[in-house]
């Protein structure tokens, strides 16, 4: 069912831009990256046109038929014309590069319906894997991103430069985003950055944690939930201080993670004992002190 809702929300964010697709059709030159450098033969409006059919008919298709390979490769490729468009612009933006690659993922699901009979492990298994490894894939790029902000900050702090371990590194971050002539969608909220700096700074140190262990969890799908609601209430967070919004990012991260099949708790006690159990360095720490509590007493 998952794989069928990704589709439709692949077919809705296309469709949503409808007010873009003038803009795009209108356009008399575009510095086209490879998978679109066709429409240099095509032209712009013909080629424009074909992204735009593929990449609304692509998705549509494979949700009626999500498990029909043909039709899951056909929505792919739609959606890598249309991201590869909108990078067409002289800089790349983010918000279809998870779309993008988990469409491409789910091209290696199997073909056919897999049933729950015993004759059909092999394939639940294959379609099984190719689903936690797309998880894990939206993970890792979460702990690519904290592994370069973590990097950027030990060569600024090494120029003797305000970095992310500063205890002023958030108001700095959001101060330079103003100066560069952007507004903060909540003002109130960058009062409150100026009245706490050393708190939004904690908050920024937690979020890079959370980035960092990303790789980790994709191995712990107890905290699936746990891990996809944290990063949306970040990309949240960002717009309300920056005005940088990944609303598509919150959307797959809703449907992959926080609505994951593989996240057994349930809300209570029992769901809060298995994140603390799985969490990163805590349940580690707990998990080994625990292991060598009986040797050190023995």
């Amino acid at each position: 069912m998952l794989v069928r809702i990704f589709y439709v929300a692949a077919m809705f964010i296309t469709i949503d831009r409808y007010t873009s697709w003038g803009f795009l059709l209108s356009r008399t030159t575009l510095e086209l990256i490879w998978p679109i450098w066709w429409i240099d033969l095509t032209g712009i409006p013909v080629g424009v046109s074909v992204v735009l059919v593929l990449s609304v008919l692509g998705p549509m298709w494979a949700a009626v038929c999500p498990t029909y390979r043909p039709a899951r490769l056909l929505a792919a490729i739609g959606l890598l014309m249309m991201g590869s468009l909108w990078n067409s612009f002289g800089q790349a933006t983010h918000g279809w590069h998870h779309w993008i690659s988990t469409a491409f993922l789910f091209v290696l699901l199997p073909d056919g319906v897999v049933d729950p009979s015993a004759s059909s492990l092999t394939r639940r298994e294959w379609y099984l894997r190719v689903f936690r490894f797309a998880q894990g894939y939206i993970l890792f790029c979460y702990s690519l991103a904290g592994s370069v902000k973590v990097l950027a900050g030990v060569l600024q702090a090494g120029r003797g430069e305000v970095s992310l371990f500063h205890p002023d590194a958030m108001v700095y971050q959001v101060t330079a985003r103003l100066f560069e002539g952007i507004h903060t969608s909540v003002p109130q909220v960058y009062n409150v950055l100026l009245s706490y700096p050393r708190l939004m700074w904690l908050s920024l140190l937690c979020v890079v944690f959370i980035e960092l262990t990303a790789a980790l969890v994709a191995f712990r799908p107890s905290l699936y939930r746990t891990w996809g609601t944290i990063l949306i209430l970040f990309h949240v967070a960002s717009y309300l201080l920056m005005t940088i919004m990944f609303s598509w990012q919150c959307l797959i991260l809703g449907l992959m993670l926080v609505c994951s099949p593989f996240s057994n708790s349930t809300p209570g006690r029992s769901m809060v004992g298995s994140v603390v159990r799985a969490f990163p360095v805590i349940g580690d720490a707990r998990y080994w002190y625990r292991r060598w509590q009986p040797i050190s007493s023995a």
